[in-house]
């Protein structure tokens, strides 16, 4: 390469022009080599970074965190089904839910809540989130797709959404969400769902691709 960068300002008579390209070669080199174009930066909503918490594309899920303040597996599976028997399930037996623990330590260090998979009741499986000993809601889809933690809302506290399934044959996508603040749960409008579920598919597929790989 040095012998033809010689050859090549030989032949010119302004060499200023060949160097910066080769300089500029040089740096778009480097950032190629030392970034990840299949790793997005991590997306923020109100100043806090948006956590993966489930993803049914991927059966490898992080660590769940397990506080030493919080319940246990075997105690939230008692208050999921106490609530879900209140919530219309009333024959529901407890040797048939399964639940298990998919906490995250930044939704525990920003709102003391805990995460738990639920799944066993009916056609449904969902995310139950529990605080201070109780369920607050269990967000459920017909599968639960995904969850994430997010601060839309920029009240510096986390509130769960996620992207849940209905129906059978024909499937209706929704996206519900949580707020363990306000103690409210709902469902995005569709000027806010469309963007929103567009950046849910596409962190889904990005973290099944890495996992993959």
């Amino acid at each position: 390469m040095k012998n033809r960068m010689r050859a090549v300002l030989e032949r010119v008579s302004h060499p200023l022009p060949v160097v910066l390209l080769f300089v500029l070669m040089l740096i778009i080199l480097g950032v190629s080599l030392s970034t990840n174009p299949m790793m997005p930066p991590m997306p923020s909503s109100g100043g806090l970074p948006v956590i993966e918490v489930m993803n049914v594309l991927s059966s490898q899920y992080a660590p769940a965190y397990e506080p030493a303040e919080g319940v246990s597996e075997s105690q939230a599976k008692t208050l999921c089904l106490d609530w879900l028997r209140l919530a219309g399930y009333a024959e529901l037996r407890g040797d048939t839910l399964q639940v298990s623990n998919m906490t995250r330590e930044e939704g525990w260090n920003n709102e003391k809540i805990q995460i738990f998979s639920v799944s066993g009741y009916g056609w449904g499986n969902g995310a139950a989130i529990v605080r201070d000993g109780q369920v607050l809601n269990v967000l459920s889809g017909m599968p639960l797709l995904s969850l994430w933690l997010s601060d839309l809302d920029s009240d510096r506290l986390y509130e769960c959404y996620g992207n849940a399934a209905f129906g059978s044959g024909i499937v209706n996508m929704e996206i519900i969400g949580y707020n363990p603040a306000a103690r409210k749960a709902y469902k995005l409008d569709s000027g806010v769902k469309t963007h929103f579920c567009e950046f849910l598919c596409r962190m889904s597929l990005t973290s099944c691709m890495l996992k993959a790989h």
